[in-house]
């Protein structure tokens, strides 16, 4: 199992966009500098500000989970592939 370690994180770096989740803890700081005030207000009443950090954690693991699917569905698809071809070729 160790020894397809490697092909599994070449595989999840592919999906390096879902990894950076990082970039949804900035949303609160983009929400609390760049958003006029009112929009602010109307945003505070409609999402505490309280909860926003527990939702964002929550995206970010979820990102994290799609991110480790689709890299082993690649894998699946690599190896269905590999298998396919041996096949062919043994008959």
């Amino acid at each position: 199992m160790l020894t397809r370690l490697p092909d599994f994180l070449g595989a999840l770096a592919s999906y390096w966009y879902l990894l950076v989740t990082g970039g949804i803890f900035l949303t609160e700081q983009f929400i609390e500098t760049i958003f006029p005030l009112g929009l602010r207000n109307w945003l505070n009443s409609w999402w505490k500000k309280k909860s926003r950090p527990h939702h964002f954690r929550w995206a970010a693991a979820v990102m994290v989970f799609v991110a480790c699917y689709l890299a082993f569905d690649d894998m699946n698809q690599r190896f269905q592939q590999s298998q396919s071809d041996v096949s062919k070729l043994t008959g």
